[in-house]
């Protein structure tokens, strides 16, 4: 169990990537002690966090002594613009096309609730399909360690009569479920494969989907009254929610596809940015907002700055990962925390302390 009452969280290492921190700028460095301090007052167990832009640099390893020191988390949503970024590439090979339906490509595994369904829907979250873990059953799968594996057990839990009107934004982990199967029928390849090879062929392996479980050490907080343990708990959510990276990894990620463009084709990211308003689904943090979703990507909203990215959180992590393309200013941050008092530390007293880092 974390200890929390009277405890100073005094053990963290701050690096400074590619400067020293003698040449980091004055700003950074306040970011850095805002930073450290709100994390000690959330008593967040573990938090990495990385700044980047072409002149200015700072990353954050920051750890409770009670726990272990870790470089490498689940990633929750922000998978789906991995997952996205995938697919994109497919299209451009004119393997799949967004204006195809998806029972198309599935043929005999398509369902007539997903008639008309076009591959874009799946990726921008307006097909109306329902979230499979919206179904009752599936949280009590999750805390009976039978989380469901496989696409077919995550698609079972889907529960059709549900369903809401196409066209219209509704945020659903089962549209990048049909990605997987999607991927699956048009590769012939495990959907897992076909993602983990797509990242270590890029030089980015460092990214991947697990194959094996998940032991690292995590913790679920409604309030610091009740601390748990849920290292032994088991998620998978496959291309909705189950890669794993470091902020590194991600930051080399972006820096791949904004500024070296070596992995998809400007025309590319910039259809991926076909954007839709989320209604009632938008994230509202103390200094930002995210309103607008793309083909995977967020776009937020910070003062006159749109960042693109996404954010995740499962019940065992959160993740945040986003670029300024005006500036090349990457923001990345992720937690082995969860539950509705961690949740609110890192959406709403963490974040926005990075972003001040904007120019």
């Amino acid at each position: 169990m974390l200890r929390h009452t009277g405890l100073l969280i005094t053990l963290f290492t701050i690096l400074c990537v590619q400067q020293t921190c003698q040449g980091q700028s004055r700003k950074l460095k306040n970011v850095r002690e805002q930073f450290l301090k709100e994390a000690e007052v959330q008593k967040v167990p573990s938090i990495d966090a990385i700044i980047w832009s072409p002149k200015d640099s700072l990353a954050i390893d920051y750890h409770n002594p009670d726990v272990l020191n870790i470089h490498e988390y689940g990633l929750g949503s922000t998978t789906k613009m991995l997952s996205a970024i995938v697919v994109m590439d497919l299209i451009e090979r004119d393997s799949i096309d967004l204006e195809i339906p998806i029972n198309y490509y599935l043929r005999e595994q398509g369902r007539e609730a997903w008639q008309g369904i076009k591959v874009k829907q799946l990726l921008n979250h307006t097909s109306g399909i329902v979230d499979y873990t919206r179904n009752p059953d599936w949280i009590k799968m999750v805390t009976a360690q039978q989380s469901p594996r496989t696409t077919q057990e995550r698609l079972a839990l889907v529960i059709d009569s549900l369903s809401q009107p196409q066209g219209i934004f509704h945020y659903s982990n089962t549209n990048y479920v049909l990605l997987e199967l999607l991927i699956e029928t048009i590769t012939g390849d495990n959907y897992s494969i076909v993602f983990n090879d797509f990242f270590k062929q890029r030089d980015l392996d460092g990214i991947y989907l697990p194959t094996s479980i998940d032991s690292t050490q995590t913790f679920f907080a409604q309030d610091l009254t009740a601390v748990s343990n849920v290292t032994n708990t088991q998620e998978y959510y496959g291309y909705a929610g189950d890669a794993r990276a470091s902020p590194r990894d991600l930051l080399d990620l972006f820096k791949k596809l904004f500024i070296d463009h070596s992995i998809l084709k400007p025309e590319t990211l910039q259809l991926m940015q076909s954007w839709i308003t989320m209604g009632t689904m938008t994230i509202q943090m103390d200094n930002a907002g995210i309103q607008n979703y793309g083909y995977g990507f967020m776009k937020l909203d910070f003062g006159d700055t749109q960042l693109l990215g996404h954010s995740g959180g499962t019940l065992k992590y959160q993740s945040f990962a986003f670029i300024d393309p005006a500036t090349q200013t990457v923001i990345v941050a992720m937690t082995n925390a969860s539950g509705a008092h961690y949740n609110n530390a890192f959406v709403q007293h963490l974040i926005p302390i990075l972003l001040t880092a904007i120019d």
